[in-house]
């Protein structure tokens, strides 16, 4: 962002910022943290209305490099559950991985940092972006990702349980081969944390008729 904005514009940016920062950071790696929704009320904004998402990417790639990571999911333990618990799966991520969906091409953006400004040149209207973070050995990845793919990791990044995640991905035409291409993806760049299983809609019914019953 920085690069994009220079030196002169990038600097009163960081004045004006700087009443905003939240109150008790104390690491200066953190003080960014407010600077995305910041933006979307700066005047900035007005003739770089990207520039939030911008900052928000940055952010990211900051807060996933610096994440815990764990030991990612085994695929057995999927094979492990019974018919009913898979539909009721819900996926929790690593802490060392986002996405973020944005009308913007903020990938291609972020790309530019190592380009001379006068070379940049982008249209940035009507080009949406999914970009998904995810740190590689000793790097940070940001990835570009088709619409599908974005779509069904949204919905499980959101803990929606597995069944219904599929059906609306499945309403949007994506297909079982593509899903399991998908999934194996995910399994080698490691996206997913552990799984569990949502409780069971009926039973939380019936509970909730007995924990009413006078």
């Amino acid at each position: 962002m920085a690069h994009i904005l220079g030196p002169r514009s990038f600097s009163e940016l960081v004045h004006r910022y700087a009443g905003h920062i939240p109150a008790g950071s104390y690491n200066l790696n953190s003080i960014g943290s407010a600077l995305p929704h910041f933006l979307g009320r700066d005047i900035l904004s007005h003739r770089l209305p990207f520039l939030s998402d911008l900052a928000r990417l940055e952010w990211y790639v900051w807060r996933v490099f610096h994440a815990p990571r764990r030991e990612p999911l085994d695929a057995r333990a999927l094979a492990h559950l019974r018919p009913g618990e898979r539909e009721r799966a819900v996926f929790v991520l690593q802490p060392s991985v986002a996405l973020l969906l944005s009308p913007w091409p903020i990938g291609e953006l972020w790309r530019t940092r190592h380009t001379p400004a006068a070379q940049i040149d982008i249209e940035v209207c009507g080009k949406p972006d999914r970009v998904l973070i995810y740190r590689r050995n000793f790097d940070v990845a940001c990835e570009s990702v088709p619409e599908d793919e974005a779509f069904l990791l949204h919905c499980l990044i959101a803990r929606m349980p597995l069944g219904r995640a599929l059906a609306r991905a499945a309403r949007r035409g994506l297909n079982p081969d593509r899903t399991a291409e998908l999934f194996a993806r995910w399994a080698r760049l490691e996206v997913f944390w552990r799984v569990t299983v949502a409780e069971d809609n009926a039973r939380q019914g019936k509970a909730q008729a007995l924990a009413e019953r006078p």
